[in-house]
């Protein structure tokens, strides 16, 4: 366990590490208050992963994310999140809930492989091979 306090030492990320491939590592953030004990945010898929946190100031945080197996687009994700006030930002955007990180995460990201590719008119190895190259570009 890994954790990344805020100056003051009120809100702490704790990271949970797990090896998902040899030498692939997820490091999965709860995000908690020290005062009331509270868990403020925990990504329900244990995949997303925290690749960098940095303090903007005592109550606001900036992490990079990211979600194994990484086949996605953009490979990582930035959101500043308001311990204080409830809030993410994801790259930017105007403000939301707290609650609905995880989904507006999701959301954000365009699977390259992961996701069943659309029916294919050709079904022979040719048609199957030219639409598997053409998605690709």
């Amino acid at each position: 366990m890994i954790e990344a306090t805020s100056p003051s030492g009120r809100f702490h990320i704790a990271l949970s590490e797990r090896e998902v491939f040899n030498t692939c590592w997820v490091c999965s953030p709860t995000l908690s208050d020290r005062e009331t004990g509270a868990a403020l945010f925990q990504f329900n898929d244990d995949n997303w992963s925290l690749d960098q946190a940095r303090w903007l100031d005592d109550a606001r945080v900036s992490m990079t994310v990211r979600k194994y197996p990484g086949n996605h687009r953009p490979a990582n994700l930035t959101v500043t999140i308001d311990c204080v006030r409830f809030t993410a930002q994801i790259d930017g955007e105007p403000d939301g809930s707290l609650g609905l990180l995880e989904s507006k995460l999701e959301a954000s990201l365009h699977w390259i492989y992961a996701t069943p590719p659309p029916a294919v008119a050709d079904q022979s190895l040719l048609g199957r091979l030219r639409h598997f190259f053409r998605d690709r570009s």
